[in-house]
């Protein structure tokens, strides 16, 4: 038995969102009909078919894991102690490397944008730039120029100020590092800045391991909060340890630059993506 209800009013005012614009990308391939479709929406390795390509160490984890019956057990509320252990290698180096890994807290997430959302709530709640804690006043974090399309949402939803710096120099298809520099630089003391660790969405283009440094030392002057978005560690040199020495992670930061690493785990593709934040203090 089933009826039609109306709306209450307090319901009434609820809008329609918009139609995603990558997944609409992803709807109208499904419905184009030609044989010579190529579909771009979402980075995943696809095979001449179209089917998403499947690596062979990720099969042989999948093998692994069955053999070990793992189960189906509520996780703890940080998520999968070995999981999490696996991403602070990933982001930091082995313990004792860079960092005492006894001092980095971890926390597993939903996807790479749950982990950023979930930063995002951790830094409203609790970070603030020096003398702003008596008014409230929420942190601002500032993005480059372009970034991937849910950073500004995910970030804006979570309570804190979104604010850009630039970041892409369209004449040489590279990184506007004086520029970047500047807006750092110029940015009140004790912001919060969004970095891509490599591989930066959309442009590909990543600073030089030089002008990592220069933004290291820039950020540590202004006691700026940083957070990497780690999404492509391992695509972008072929090398995971290269990727995260590059962009700096595995510096030690001073007591002002904590880095907040949002480290995606994508073994087979986007639709397996686990997130996870290792925050080392």
């Amino acid at each position: 038995m089933s009826s039609v209800h109306s709306a209450p009013d307090n319901w009434a005012h609820v809008e329609q969102a918009p139609p995603d614009a990558i997944l609409g990308v992803a709807a109208a391939f499904n419905k184009e009909t030609r044989p010579d479709k190529v579909n771009l929406s979402i980075g995943a390795y696809r095979d001449e078919t179209g089917k998403p390509v499947v690596l062979r160490c990720v099969r042989k984890a999948e093998a692994i894991m069955m053999e070990k019956h793992p189960g189906h057990e509520y996780l703890p509320i940080g998520g999968l102690e070995s999981f999490n252990a696996g991403a602070r290698v990933m982001a930091f180096g082995k313990d004792g490397e860079s960092y005492d890994h006894k001092n980095i807290a971890t926390v597993q997430a939903l996807s790479g944008t749950g982990s950023l959302r979930l930063a995002g709530v951790f830094l409203q709640r609790w970070y603030y730039a020096p003398g702003t804690k008596e008014s409230g006043v929420a942190p601002t974090i500032y993005l480059p120029t372009p970034t991937w399309g849910n950073h500004t949402n995910v970030f804006r939803d979570a309570g804190l100020t979104v604010k850009n710096y630039r970041y892409f120099d369209s004449a040489t298809g590279g990184v506007n590092i004086e520029g970047l520099l500047e807006d750092v630089r110029a940015a009140p003391e004790g912001s919060v800045f969004l970095f891509h660790a490599c591989a930066h969405n959309p442009t590909g283009a990543d600073p030089e391991r030089e002008d990592w440094e220069r933004i290291r030392q820039a950020c540590v002057e202004k006691k700026h909060a940083v957070v990497f978005d780690s999404a492509y560690q391992g695509f972008a040199s072929g090398d995971p340890e290269r990727d995260a020495s590059t962009a700096s992670l595995r510096q030690e930061p001073s007591s002002h630059n904590v880095a907040v690493p949002v480290v995606r785990q994508e073994p087979r593709h986007v639709r397996r993506a686990c997130g996870c934040i290792p925050r080392a203090v």
